[in-house]
């Protein structure tokens, strides 16, 4: 659902309009590999310029680099992934321990998710272009809220029960919501913790709310 590229989620498709170019149509069974499917009508799939041109390429979708099968999604069929940071600290990253170490997890865990991860770069794009890039933007929002709804922060669970809410508004989609609600689902059931990963979280988000 929405104009989002179906592979990535990240870009989004310009509407439909007799005078705007259309997207491209990737061969999701590369041509090279399987010329018979050139001109199968369901081999084309939307897709935007970043994942065909910079990621997939001439990838064999059922084959491995070392020519072993593999299983893929089918794009017209119905499996759908989400993402779950939980496996993340939300200390200890980069830029001297002031963003998360993301562990990026597929839910549910199968083989086609894996493939979509090595076809299309997915965890590296999702966490180079979004979480680490957007991090502090998307806390400084969280912030905002918390200062204009007078929302207490005072101790763990205050802190905790604020993120909780604030990861309960995000979309699905619209505004790479897909990652920032299981962001803030991470650090609402860090601040949880009774030990100093939640004691962190909370006093970050104070300092954040210049509490």
């Amino acid at each position: 659902p929405g104009h989002f590229c179906p592979f990535c989620g990240i870009d989004r498709f310009d509407a439909p309009h007799p005078d705007m170019p259309r997207h491209a149509l990737d061969h999701y069974l590369a041509i090279s590999l399987y010329p018979l499917f050139g001109i199968h009508l369901p081999n084309l799939i939307p897709m935007c310029g970043r994942c065909n041109s910079s990621f997939k390429l001439a990838a064999n979708m059922l084959k491995d680099n070392q020519g072993v099968q593999r299983a893929c999604v089918d794009p017209y069929g119905n499996l759908v992934a989400s993402i779950s940071l939980m496996n993340s600290s939300p200390f200890g990253g980069g830029a001297q321990a002031q963003l998360p170490d993301w562990v990026i997890d597929f839910e549910p865990p199968l083989q086609e998710f894996e493939t979509w991860d090595e076809v299309f770069g997915i965890r590296l794009r999702y966490k180079e272009s979004l979480l680490n890039a957007e991090y502090k933007s998307w806390l400084r929002d969280f912030a905002r809220w918390i200062i204009d709804g007078h929302i207490p922060v005072s101790n763990n669970a205050e802190v905790s029960d604020a993120l909780g809410r604030w990861a309960s508004l995000c979309p699905p989609l619209n505004d790479q919501g897909f990652l920032k609600r299981p962001m803030f689902e991470m650090l609402a059931a860090s601040a949880q913790r009774l030990d100093n990963t939640g004691n962190r979280v909370t006093v970050l988000i104070r300092n954040l709310c210049m509490i």
